[in-house]
C-alpha cells in the first residue's frame, strides 16, 4: 500500500509517503516542483502523481532501495525510462478508486462489469 500526504502546497510541492509491502514501512520526503508536476501530470492530482511513481519504483526496487528522501526529477536519473512510461502508471491510477470500489463491494463488481469500457473491467475481478 502507498499512502500519500500533502504536506506543503508552496513550491516545491512535498509530500510525505508511506510504503507499506510485505509486513514493513518505509517513509519518504518527496517533492516536485509546480512546473515539473504540469509537466508530467497533466489531469491528474499531485497525490496521483507521487503514487504513480512510486508504483514505477517499486516495479523495479524493494520499497527499502527506495531513497528516504528525493526530488521526482530524480528517477530518470537512475531509470531512464520513467518518464516515457509515467502516463501508463498515470492513466493507472485514475482507475484505482473504481478496481477498490469493485473489490470491496461485490454489487459493484457486477455493476461495473456491465456498464465499464474494457479497460476498467480488466481491473475488475471475474466472480469466483
Amino acid at each position: 500500500m502507498i499512502d500519500v500526504k500533502l504536506v506543503s502546497d508552496s513550491d516545491p510541492l512535498r509530500f510525505e509517503v508511506l510504503v507499506r509491502q510485505g509486513g514493513r514501512e518505509t517513509h519518504h520526503d518527496v517533492a516536485i516542483t509546480r512546473a515539473d508536476y504540469r509537466r508530467f501530470a497533466g489531469k491528474v492530482s499531485p497525490q496521483d502523481l507521487i503514487n504513480a511513481a512510486f508504483r514505477f519504483l517499486l516495479d523495479r526496487e524493494s520499497p527499502e532501495s527506495i531513497l528516504p528522501r528525493f526530488d521526482v526529477t530524480l528517477i530518470s536519473h537512475y531509470f531512464p525510462e520513467f518518464e516515457q512510461v509515467l502516463p501508463r502508471y498515470l492513466a493507472d491510477a485514475r482507475m484505482i478508486p473504481i478496481a477498490r470500489l469493485a473489490a470491496e463491494q461485490p454489487l459493484a463488481q457486477q455493476c461495473l462489469r456491465e456498464v465499464s469500457p474494457p479497460l476498467i473491467k480488466a481491473a475488475i475481478p471475474e466472480p469466483a
